[in-house]
């Protein structure tokens, strides 16, 4: 048998076919795997729109899950060892878990899905930690109570202040 061909079945098939069919089935694959509707899309690709309460729906009374934060215009990265959550409850209320703390709050969302958060924004337990989670926290809750809208996507909801220095991205 050549090098340059497979057996198949007791027939000879050319390298060249094999590998060809075999790259186009894994990229046939692959694009059904990335065009799945229920797959999560990535921040960079999601499609944002102002939240109203019906697009809010499905997010109630779920933990979401900090996939991106930008603070004073600067990207923070999230360690995986502190996990940061949210869930948004029914009268625009707020409630989850920074990197050392829990917080809570209340928010109020105009139709056009910009927020105003009343009194003094949001609350927390007073709980030490270490340096670098203390610092994400600061950010995080910062970056928070700056922001003046909410966006939705399919898969993740968005505070975001208006020039887009402060923003806080979950997921679900």
């Amino acid at each position: 048998m050549s090098s340059n061909s497979f057996l198949s079945a007791g027939n000879r098939i050319p390298r060249w076919a094999f590998l060809t069919s075999a790259a186009a089935a894994a990229a046939l694959l692959l694009s059904g795997c990335a065009s799945h509707e229920g797959a999560t899309s990535t921040p960079a690709k999601r499609k944002y729109t102002p939240a109203t309460a019906e697009a809010l729906a499905p997010f109630r009374d779920v933990d979401l899950h900090l996939e991106r934060l930008v603070s004073a215009g600067q990207s923070i990265p999230l360690p995986a060892a502190t996990p940061i959550t949210i869930r948004l409850g029914a009268g625009g209320r707020i409630a989850g878990k920074s990197s050392v703390n829990r917080f809570f709050g209340t928010y109020q969302m105009e139709p056009d899905g910009t927020l105003k958060w009343p009194n003094a924004a949001l609350g927390l337990t007073r709980m030490a930690g270490p340096q670098d989670a203390m610092d994400l926290e600061s950010k995080f809750t910062s970056s928070l109570a700056a922001s003046q809208k909410l966006l939705v996507a399919s898969d993740a909801v968005r505070f975001e202040s208006n020039d887009g220095s402060h923003i806080a991205e979950f997921r679900k």
